[in-house]
């Protein structure tokens, strides 16, 4: 039986091309040509790949996890699904974008002028004691 999707020659008694994995046959045993589909689990792992710049872990992980998944079932399905590609896109995309969002969150924001708080004051050099002593005075007075 010849292939249709890459011309090979394959024997008659065969379900799955031996050379591009297409399937031959359906599970009833009938000629008639079966097509693949796209794998949603492939798709939803790029599109949580993508969600992960703004949900972090919340989309990444299960990215990951889901994209994995796909490939693995992709493989099994003998041509009966395709997206190994997509889903090959998905993990280092939910990689790239998560490791974007860490270093985007972890940069410190610049200092505001003239805000400083009581551990700033607690820390400050020896000649800003007096200061110290007048603002707690105030702190108290305020609160009675």
């Amino acid at each position: 039986m010849q292939c249709p999707k890459c011309g090979n020659e394959n024997a008659d008694n065969v379900w799955i091309c031996g050379s591009c994995r297409h399937v031959l046959r359906d599970h009833s045993g009938q000629t008639e040509f079966v097509e693949s589909r796209t794998s949603k689990l492939a798709v939803l792992s790029l599109v949580l790949g993508f969600c992960s710049l703004f949900l972090f872990v919340l989309a990444g992980i299960p990215a990951i996890v889901i994209g994995i998944i796909s490939i693995v079932r992709i493989g099994r399905s003998g041509g009966m699904l395709r997206g190994k590609r997509i889903a090959m896109a998905g993990v280092p995309i939910s990689i790239f974008l998560m490791g974007t969002f860490f270093l985007l969150w972890s940069l410190d924001a610049p200092p505001i002028p003239n805000d400083y708080t009581i551990a700033d004051l607690r820390s400050a050099p020896a000649e800003c004691a007096e200061s110290f002593e007048i603002l707690k005075t105030l702190v108290h007075d305020g609160k009675h």
